[in-house]
């Protein structure tokens, strides 16, 4: 069984499941949803009736949240029975100081996992493919065997004043079909992100 709402309006499917938006003002929505106890489900929300996010899981018994942003009279809410629990699975992240906790979009990435996933985060400031190939976090990643290996290099690697982190193309080229030959070797899926680019500052700081 399936439960559909769009903002704004309120379900019941059957006893003991139900789904509805509260809205107590301009921008202050929040959602109710039950479910049995002993027949858990998954809330989820869609603006296009495509593609779905969780946003609880599992709902058993009573749920209410408060739901932010601006945009959730646009969007769509439902209530489907919560699927089997996934396998553990190891996702780890691989690059310079763009994908590392302290200063890049790695520390970001933890929140958007479910449980099952392990997500560790190998980016260190500094490092080029070079570098990478000679770490411990290269002989780490040996040891761990994820099963995914999300790999960002690139700015350091084109550091020409510096001989132990500068490659050049075709040692660019070599390196990262190293790393992505050695995840698929043990089993893993390498995933190559895309180089973003770096900010430009001022003299006076913009």
């Amino acid at each position: 069984m399936l439960l559909l709402i769009c903002a704004g309006l309120s379900a019941s499917l059957s006893p003991g499941q139900s789904l509805s938006i509260i809205n107590q003002g301009k921008s202050n929505f929040w959602i109710q949803a039950s479910a049995p106890a002993a027949n858990p489900y998954t809330l989820q929300a869609s603006a296009n009736l495509h593609l779905w996010a969780d946003i609880h899981d599992p709902i058993q018994g009573q749920y209410s949240s408060r739901l932010a942003g601006t945009r959730v009279s646009s969007r769509y809410f439902r209530l489907v029975p919560s699927s089997p629990a996934a396998p553990s699975i190891i996702v780890m992240l691989i690059g310079d100081s763009m994908v590392s906790d302290c200063c890049g979009w790695g520390g970001g990435m933890y929140g958007y996992f479910k449980p099952n996933a392990t997500v560790v985060d190998y980016g260190m400031p500094w490092t080029s493919t070079k570098i990478f190939l000679q770490s411990a976090e290269w002989d780490k990643m040996l040891l761990v065997k994820p099963n995914y290996v999300l790999i960002q290099f690139g700015y350091s690697d084109n550091f020409y004043d510096d001989p132990d982190r500068f490659t050049t193309i075709p040692e660019f080229h070599n390196n990262l079909t190293n790393i992505v030959q050695t995840v698929l070797g043990f089993g893993g899926i390498p995933i190559m992100v895309t180089l973003h680019a770096v900010r430009i500052w001022d003299a006076n700081g913009r």
